[in-house]
């Protein structure tokens, strides 16, 4: 999940990997899956995530990564984490 850093926390952008029938709208979302006890309602029990942040460092969103069950990271995994949150910055950046 991709979300912007407005009050209402709008999220951009979700992918999801699973069954048709578990699916959450994106509309739902905003607000229910950035809580972390609402995404833990929702059987969320993983969270990963990255800042996003313009050329200046304000802050401008976030990139997340969330899972239907605890797991450890690997490192290369927080380094993909890391560079698509740099590449998604900077589109982002570029879209405003």
């Amino acid at each position: 999940m991709i979300a912007d850093a407005a009050p209402e926390k709008r999220v951009i952008a979700l992918a999801t990997q699973g069954h048709p029938d578990k699916r959450v709208s994106i509309e739902e979302m905003p607000h229910r899956m950035l809580d972390p006890i609402e995404a833990e309602r929702l059987g969320l029990l993983f969270y990963c995530g990255f800042p996003l942040r313009d050329s200046t460092g304000r802050n401008i969103g976030h990139l997340g990564v969330y899972d239907v069950a605890h797991r450890k990271v690997a490192q290369i995994e927080l380094d993909m984490m890391l560079r698509l949150s740099r590449i998604t910055a900077a589109l982002l950046e570029a879209r405003s």
